[in-house]
């Protein structure tokens, strides 16, 4: 049976990211626990001077799941 959570934020384990992916293969950089990420607003803040063209981000669930986003720097807003 499928497992459920009341608020999918629940699920998260933790959260990798390459800060230069180069579309052949992640290097992994960062990495950011469930309570880390909670602590923070369920924000990850990484320094834009630190971040080239393409990013990778990998989410990991609680049951071993991943996703994958790539994204450009274009795509995040600065604080």
């Amino acid at each position: 049976e499928p497992i459920e959570f009341k608020d999918p934020k629940d699920a998260l384990s933790m959260v990798l990211v390459d800060t230069n992916y180069n579309d052949e293969y992640f290097n992994m950089t960062h990495y950011f626990f469930k309570d880390q990420i909670e602590k923070e607003n369920w924000k990850i803040r990484i320094p834009a001077t630190k971040i080239g063209n393409k990013i990778a981000i990998i989410y990991l669930d609680v049951l071993g799941n991943e996703r994958v986003e790539v994204k450009n720097i274009k795509d995040f807003r600065r604080v």
